[in-house]
């Protein structure tokens, strides 16, 4: 009760709602309750998700010659958590292929539904890196690079229909924020997601406001300084997972001793 905040206003209603990912998080703690049953959904999700090596993901032969096995799984993986309405947090080494595994996870969500939308924020030296690994890897695949001066970036929101995908910075997301206010994409990704670890910044509180069925975060340094960094990229990614701020910094923070 104490981990999904289960209120006197909630148990007189009977009932309490609270995302998926919560029942991934309680699994540890519920399953040697006599007094918890798990309805046959959730039984399915956890299955799901303890068993997303054999999720029967197709790849195309084509693109299966370049992925290695480890980025097959990582693909196979980023399209778990999404079928289950979870997030998460890619965190293999920098040149490991972060970026060729979010967009083969692109091309089978597109497959699924060609008419998803995806928003990727990256910082500002490496938005061109990204429209060259689209030019290698999906040429087909359309997708825009809003980067231009703010009436050309405006005017793409404005046309969002003519591209599945959009890649943009952190800054001119800050900058144009009030324009993806009512735009809903399917898939957020951000990359070098340290780049949120301070929650208290406008890139962050920009990044965070953008409206998303999956949200994914790609870094090989989640922790750099701070385990609250680690906080402020799990609550892009699902928030509320880790509770809140406060909570999190009693619970794992540590005190040097003098």
């Amino acid at each position: 009760m104490d981990e999904l905040d289960v209120t006197d206003r909630d148990i007189k209603a009977g009932q309490k709602n609270v995302p998926s990912y919560q029942v991934v998080a309680l699994e540890s703690q519920i399953q040697d309750q006599e007094f918890v049953t798990l309805g046959q959904p959730v039984e399915a999700l956890l299955k799901q998700f303890h068993e997303y090596r054999y999720l029967p993901v197709v790849i195309d032969p084509e693109d299966q010659a370049i992925l290695r096995d480890y980025q097959c799984l990582g693909v196979k993986w980023m399209k778990m958590l999404s079928n289950c309405g979870f997030g998460g947090i890619l965190a293999d080494e920098m040149g490991l292929g972060k970026s060729l595994q979010t967009i083969e996870y692109i091309k089978l969500q597109l497959k699924e539904d060609p008419t998803s939308k995806f928003l990727i924020v990256v910082p500002t030296s490496l938005i061109y890196n990204w429209e060259n690994e689209f030019k290698k890897f999906a040429p087909t695949m359309k997708y825009q690079v809003v980067s231009d001066n703010k009436a050309n970036r405006i005017k793409i929101l404005e046309h969002i229909d003519d591209a599945n995908v959009l890649i943009t910075t952190y800054g001119l997301l800050r900058q144009d924020i009030a324009y993806y206010e009512d735009l809903h994409f399917h898939t957020c990704i951000i990359d070098e997601a340290q780049n949120i670890k301070n929650i208290t910044t406008q890139n962050t509180r920009s990044v965070k406001q953008i409206i998303a069925k999956t949200k994914f975060a790609l870094t090989g340094t989640p922790i750099e300084n701070s385990i609250l960094e680690l906080w402020s990229i799990f609550d892009f990614v699902m928030p509320g997972f880790l509770k809140s701020s406060t909570v999190f910094k009693e619970k794992y923070s540590t005190k040097r001793l003098e």
